[in-house]
């Protein structure tokens, strides 16, 4: 017979599993097992599940915990306009929803009755009305342990403590939400969580505070940049200064690093790469020693496979508008070598004689070329000095 085992992410769904949790008892129990016909063989190896879903549901219930601690203290919350309070606690728990299910399911009735063609799974009986563990029976007196082998009441112990636990787990996430709602119902704890947290915020990123002010000097604070920029080898210095600097140190160094490479990138250079700041720079580099690569072509021209390489390389695409872009607005402005610059006729051309392979041009020789520019400049051009 089909089951589902439907649980809806809300206070519902975390109040079912407690309702059924809470009517486990000795004599639902002993009527389960007399219903179901176990053998001491099935009843053993329920018994190592509910042994290994206790230790699922301890770790989960620990986790859950600690975010119980600090969930309610915090005024904002990621995600929260995705997820509910409750499907948060939902997804944290999943190994101690998913674990009760399949308790109560294998206490349910097997009958071998033919499966209706293509059913919803929420047609089905629910397993927590089903379940033979959440009979109405409770006449416990009627059964006697004594009359059973030692593997009954050793997993009726086993359920009873999986329940106990189970029911202390769920009694926390309705805790949670339950607290939720009288906070967001009390101005005055209200305003004093939003105090805290701003209090918080503004004490750990008062340095990053100081970088928005107007009139402020970011060079007194970038410790690490300021350094950085008379550094004779980046990478020595990068080094030289592990787990020698704070991490207000450092969070100020990539705060200013990131703000003041958005100043640098021009219009063209942020269309082409976003905000891939690095690319940006290594590509200023390229072009600086464009040279190097051996671009020469016919008649005091560069070579079109060449630029084609290197635009491919710095991952423009071959749209047809950043093609353009790439060619005309950027390279043949950028580049100031000995060499009469391409039109993008010439990297139509040699993109399709590339994607044919009707071409003698090795690109990934080319490409060699290019990383032994980056090795080579990098570090040591103090216009670039400030890329890692």
């Amino acid at each position: 017979m089909q089951y589902n085992t439907i649980v809806e992410k809300d206070e519902s769904g975390l109040q079912m599993i407690l309702n059924a949790a809470n009517k486990f008892e000795k004599g639902k129990y002993m009527y389960a097992i007399t219903e179901r016909h176990f053998s001491k063989n099935d009843i053993l190896d329920i018994i190592l599940f509910v042994r290994e879903y206790k230790n699922k549901l301890d770790k989960e219930h620990y986790a859950l915990a600690r975010f119980a601690l600090n969930f309610n203290k915090q005024y904002a919350t990621d995600n929260n306009k995705c997820f509910t309070t409750a499907e948060k606690i939902f997804n944290r728990i999943r190994s101690t929803i998913s674990g009760s299910k399949k308790i109560y399911k294998k206490f349910c009735k097997r009958n071998m009755k033919p499966i209706p063609p293509i059913v919803k799974e929420d047609n089905y009986a629910s397993i927590f009305k089903r379940s033979t563990l959440l009979s109405a029976f409770r006449d416990g007196d009627l059964f006697d342990f004594m009359h059973y082998e030692d593997v009954v009441y050793e997993l009726f112990d086993e359920l009873e403590e999986c329940f106990k636990k189970l029911i202390m787990c769920l009694a926390l996430c309705h805790a949670v939400i339950w607290e939720e709602e009288q906070i967001r119902k009390s101005p005055e704890r209200c305003l004093k969580i939003y105090h805290d947290c701003f209090n918080q915020i503004v004490d750990n990123t008062k340095y990053m505070i100081r970088l928005f002010r107007k009139n402020s000097s970011t060079t007194e604070l970038d410790e690490i940049g300021e350094k950085m920029k008379s550094a004779k080898s980046l990478q020595k210095f990068i080094c030289d200064g592990y787990h020698n600097y704070n991490t207000t140190s450092f969070n100020i160094h990539v705060v200013t690093k990131v703000l003041n490479d958005e100043q640098d990138a021009t219009p063209v250079e942020t269309l082409l790469w976003q905000q891939d700041f690095q690319m940006i720079k290594k590509a200023r580099c390229v072009i600086a020693h464009f040279d190097e690569l051996e671009p020469e072509g016919q008649k005091g021209k560069l070579y079109g496979p060449t630029v084609t390489a290197f635009m491919l390389w710095t991952g423009v695409g071959l749209s047809d508008s950043k093609r353009k872009m790439f060619v005309e607005e950027y390279f043949n402005k950028e580049y100031k070598g000995k060499y009469k610059t391409v039109k993008v006729g010439a990297v139509n051309s040699a993109i399709t004689s590339i994607i044919k392979e009707d071409t003698d041009f090795n690109i990934k020789e080319c490409n060699d070329k290019i990383e032994k520019i980056i090795s080579k400049y990098m570090n040591n051009d103090r216009l670039f000095s400030n890329v890692i």
